[in-house]
């Protein structure tokens, strides 16, 4: 995985970049106090990965978080995403060919722990959105935890009802026995 953008789940996030399998992630978080932890977890992982993190609500600049990454993550409260973000994924382009060749949407069956891109074979086009005559590089991949399936609900009719996504995987999980919470996580991948 080239970039991605995660979204209130940094565990997540910091797994994968310890896993060495990504370039950069762009953290997006609304609570300050969650920056220092943040810093203190990169430091002891002293990956070669560009980490950034940035403390603002996910739909305040959601362009600029979503703009050249492959992959985003979001875990949102459970009153859901946030209308900017859900606004800019619902209206993102058609997935154009990936640097490497081939559909960026690197196959439909694929499981989500294979969204690579091999570093040393693709490059980064990065461009800003908006300059130059290329397009930026969107997500291919958005992974959605919920603990608000209502929310979830919704966020999915307007992802699935913009054309621009379609549902790969959704799986509810129970990490409070005892109680009815439940998480779910879908998998949604670009058309």
């Amino acid at each position: 995985m080239t970039r991605r953008h995660d979204s209130g789940s940094r565990s997540a996030g910091l797994a994968l970049v310890a896993s060495g399998r990504c370039r950069s992630v762009r953290f997006v978080e609304i609570n300050p106090q969650c920056e220092e932890p943040f810093r203190a977890a990169a430091r002891r992982l002293a990956s070669a990965a560009e980490l950034t993190f940035h403390v603002a609500a996910a739909g305040s600049a959601p362009h600029d978080f979503v703009a050249g990454t492959d992959v985003v993550i979001v875990d949102p409260p459970r009153k859901g995403l946030e209308p900017g973000l859900l606004e800019a994924l619902t209206a993102l382009p058609a997935p154009e060919r990936s640097p490497c060749g081939g559909s960026a949407l690197h196959g439909g069956d694929a499981p989500a722990t294979t969204m690579t891109k091999d570093p040393v074979e693709c490059q980064d086009i990065g461009t800003a959105m908006g300059s130059g005559s290329e397009r930026t590089p969107q997500p291919h991949t958005l992974i959605y935890l919920s603990c608000g399936f209502p929310a979830l609900e919704r966020d999915c009719a307007a992802l699935l009802g913009s054309g621009c996504w379609r549902l790969q995987h959704c799986e509810a999980f129970l990490f409070f026995p005892g109680t009815d919470s439940i998480e779910t996580l879908a998998v949604f991948r670009r058309q």
